[in-house]
């Protein structure tokens, strides 16, 4: 008993990690080759939908130069130093 338990555990994990392997195209593919087209599993198909169009790398944000590093500071600085003043007086 126990070991058919695990035999079918282990199949289940041989079909979950070739199902990951898959591209959301593909998965999209193999469920309309088993419901039919557009039927059934539409929670599923609108993740893979949403997980198709989304972009495969993130978009890196510019680095800034040392030049808008040091503009900043200043800019924030002069910002700092007016309210301080403003205090004071």
């Amino acid at each position: 008993m126990r070991q058919k338990k695990i035999d079918r555990k282990e199949r289940a994990d041989e079909r979950k990690a070739s199902y990951d392997k898959l591209t959301p195209i593909e998965k999209i593919a193999r469920l309309d080759v088993k419901l039919g087209a557009n039927v059934g599993a539409v929670k599923q198909r609108a993740r893979l939908e949403i997980e198709k169009n989304k972009p495969s790398k993130p978009v890196k944000k510019e680095k800034k130069t040392q030049e808008e590093k040091v503009e900043k500071k200043k800019k924030y600085k002069s910002k700092y130093d007016q309210k301080k003043r403003s205090r004071n007086e």
